[in-house]
């Protein structure tokens, strides 16, 4: 069987109806999306509705909501997290944090910025191949994506501990580490990228001022062994300030 994947950092729906109208055209099978805002005050906009206004308009069949952290605003209190939606039924969930949580509200301001709550997203996806692994990761924040931290290497070890021995494994996300950073040389030990060096950067330079975001390829995909790469690409879309990937997987 093929599978149709997409990763997409949202960036908060600052460009939603260009997320939505690209998510239409591509009509994927399963999309990894992080920075996806969830409020439940209708008098907010849509931005700050993310999820709701993707199942409104998407209309998957499968979808799950990862709870990530509060930001205060002066709108209100905006919960932010990552979906994962499927045209495959969701049969497991389980999610886990790479740097906790240790306020009730947070705000998008520098000082925040080190101390916001990471996560781990995993669903299992029931396919006529056997159940699929599914893994979405929002990474842990720091400017040098190259620095092999504590923090980061915690991350890596949480998708290695959640990989290992799993056949039909996929994992994607903004993982806010560069390809070439050392932490995943252990999770490449079981995973292989699905993208290599090619890949110069995942940041949509419309929107970033840093010449270093031209070469920071951030947004990552690993598969098992066991799935065959038919396609893969990163289109150059202005949908938000990251890069969508989308790759095409064949799942013996």
């Amino acid at each position: 069987m093929t599978l149709k994947v997409i990763s997409l950092n949202v960036w908060a729906g600052r460009l939603l109806p260009a997320v939505v109208e690209f998510l239409k055209e591509q009509s994927a099978d399963v999309v990894l999306l992080q920075e996806v805002t969830n409020a439940d005050d209708e008098s907010l906009g849509d931005h700050h509705r993310i999820f709701n206004s993707l199942q409104r308009q998407l209309g998957y069949e499968y979808d799950n909501y990862a709870h990530n952290f509060n930001y205060k605003l002066p709108e209100g209190i905006v919960p932010e997290g990552n979906v994962i939606l499927s045209k495959l039924p969701i049969k497991q969930i389980s999610n886990c944090y790479f740097v906790e949580p240790n306020k009730e509200y947070y705000q998008d301001i520098p000082e925040d910025w080190p101390i916001v709550p990471r996560i781990l997203q995993q669903v299992e996806l029931e396919s006529e191949k056997g159940p699929i692994n599914v893994i979405n990761v929002h990474g842990v924040w720091d400017l040098d994506g190259d620095r092999d931290s504590p923090e980061r290497h915690k991350m890596v070890q949480a998708i290695v501990e959640r990989s290992e021995n799993q056949p039909r494994t996929i994992v994607g996300g903004d993982t806010n580490a560069k390809s070439s950073n050392p932490v995943w040389r252990e999770l490449e030990n079981q995973l292989k990228p699905v993208f290599g060096p090619e890949l110069k950067t995942t940041f949509n330079m419309r929107h970033k001022d840093n010449p270093g975001y031209a070469s920071a390829p951030v947004d990552l995909i690993f598969v098992s062994p066991d799935i065959n790469i038919l396609e893969r690409t990163a289109p150059d879309v202005d949908i938000s300030d990251h890069l969508p990937l989308v790759v095409t997987l064949e799942i013996p």
